[in-house]
């Protein structure tokens, strides 16, 4: 052991694996976390708006949305709203109104200086107002706390992205703390710009990919009971939010065997049912179409031709796919852009339309293949066995699973592929592949050990480096 007075270097590497990981996290991840929550303007990344509705619904005790007729001049629609209060809505749908789209002086000290209007008024919420609201909770009571502590909704949602992405690291840390193997992995995913951007957002998917982190960590603990029971526990929050990871959860009777098998399955059976009947009550009670300008019913539509709809319809899409459900398959692999899935599980932000500068894509890239390597080149004797088959076919479940659901949720009726499909919809996958990934004893292992700590650690560091001149020249420059 060594003192904190012996070199730097000698004393880093004296340190546990895990200790050294949260250190990298903290280095590679906060300081581009505190970038994105501050310099991204509100409403600025994927669906945030809507999660800061549901949050400030939850604030005044509205567990779940609800399903409203809507009519429209093409027919009724309906609709999954949420009651919000009227300036936080219009604080984080406020158009820049600058040249090109900038966002001006003006612009932000109106934000800044509009208060609660404490008129709530139902607002059309979509896909989120069905998701179960645990992740929602930590911006929930901050909205609760606002309005008594003086703050004004900016103000407010500022405070619930920094809340959002302070528990982002706790969990990643506490992951990488209790983790046998996998930290390589574990470190890049949670340091990718796109996990960061969703991690200092209102959107729940930072705090969810974060939680599946835990998970994995969590079974790479072999036989250990208390282990089997959190990484349950965190996958059940998981797949409440998000029903398509339900098969991450259901493999789990057959992982990390501790105690009897009929135990795990009875836990894991009990577990699914609750989430089962949580995704009926928001299927008969909550779950709504998205508003579409009218358009002719795609190529797989199995009634009148030339039907034309005014929005999605799951009812509808349900039907398609029942009338061939061979094509569940056709879209999965439809769905497969490496390119495109590439690009947007290392980073697409703004509101999916700002990009990475262009050398970070193929240095992550690099980044995220050596941190594979270094897992792959690792050996940890109290680490489980990887079970590929097992687990490969949950993985494999579960992103046809979320590519039946998008296609379900937002997809256009009748149309022969899908729309809207995004690759951090399969980030919280990620994880897992740590409990897959087979083990070598390698040469130069030590130096591929380094190299998994490194790697993901340099590509967080150019990004923080990199990231506040684009978001300046983006948003506020113009």
């Amino acid at each position: 052991m060594f003192s904190p007075s012996a070199p730097p270097t000698r004393w880093f590497a004296s340190l546990p694996t895990g200790v050294v990981y949260v250190l990298l996290l903290l280095i590679a991840v906060a300081p581009l976390g505190l970038v994105h929550a501050m310099l991204v303007p509100l409403g600025h990344v994927p669906d945030e708006p809507l999660h800061a509705m549901r949050a400030d619904s939850l604030a005044h005790g509205e567990l779940a949305g609800r399903r409203l007729p809507v009519p429209l001049p093409g027919g009724i629609v309906p609709l999954s709203f949420v009651d919000a209060d009227t300036m936080l809505v219009a604080v984080m749908r406020q158009q820049p109104s600058g040249a090109e789209g900038a966002l001006t002086a003006r612009d932000l000290g109106i934000a800044d200086l509009s208060a609660w209007s404490h008129v709530r008024a139902p607002v059309a919420i979509g896909v989120p107002g069905t998701y179960f609201p645990v992740f929602n909770l930590p911006a929930a009571l901050v909205m609760a706390a606002a309005p008594p502590l003086g703050m004004v909704p900016a103000r407010a949602a500022h405070a619930a992205r920094l809340l959002d992405l302070g528990i982002t690291l706790l969990i990643g840390a506490v992951a990488l703390l209790v983790a046998r193997r996998g930290h390589a992995l574990f470190l890049c995913l949670l340091a990718l710009p796109m996990t960061v951007s969703l991690a200092a957002s209102l959107n729940i998917d930072g705090l969810l990919i974060a939680t599946n982190v835990l998970a994995a960590s969590l079974l790479t603990r072999g036989g250990s009971r208390a282990a089997w029971r959190g990484a349950a526990a965190a996958l059940f929050c998981v797949c409440l939010a998000k029903p398509p990871f339900l098969p991450l959860l259901m493999v789990l009777p057959f992982l990390n065997p501790g105690g009897p098998w009929r135990a795990r399955a009875g836990i894991v059976t009990g577990l699914v049912a609750l989430v089962l009947a949580w995704s009926l009550h928001v299927v008969r009670n909550v779950a709504g179409n998205v508003e579409r300008a009218p358009y002719p019913a795609g190529p797989w539509w199995p009634g009148p031709p030339g039907q034309v709809f005014i929005s999605t319809d799951s009812t509808a899409q349900l039907a398609v796919l029942l009338a061939h459900p061979a094509r569940i398959v056709d879209l999965a692999a439809g769905a497969i852009d490496l390119a495109s899935l590439e690009a947007s599980m290392i980073g697409v932000l703004g509101r999916l339309d700002l990009f990475l500068p262009a050398f970070l894509y193929p240095l992550w890239l690099a980044a995220a293949a050596i941190a594979v390597l270094s897992e792959m080149g690792g050996h940890d004797r109290h680490s489980p066995k990887p079970r590929p088959l097992l687990i490969l076919l949950a993985l494999a479940a579960s992103y046809v699973l979320i590519c039946v659901s998008t296609y379900l949720t937002w997809t256009p009726v009748g149309a022969d592929h899908l729309a809207g499909m995004q690759g951090r919809y399969l980030l919280p996958l990620v994880p897992f592949l740590a409990l897959a990934l087979p083990r070598f004893r390698l040469p130069g292992g030590g130096t591929l050990h380094a190299a998994g700590m490194l790697a993901p650690t340099i590509a967080a560091i150019a990004g923080a480096i990199t990231l506040p001149m684009v978001f300046l020249s983006a948003y506020y420059l113009r």
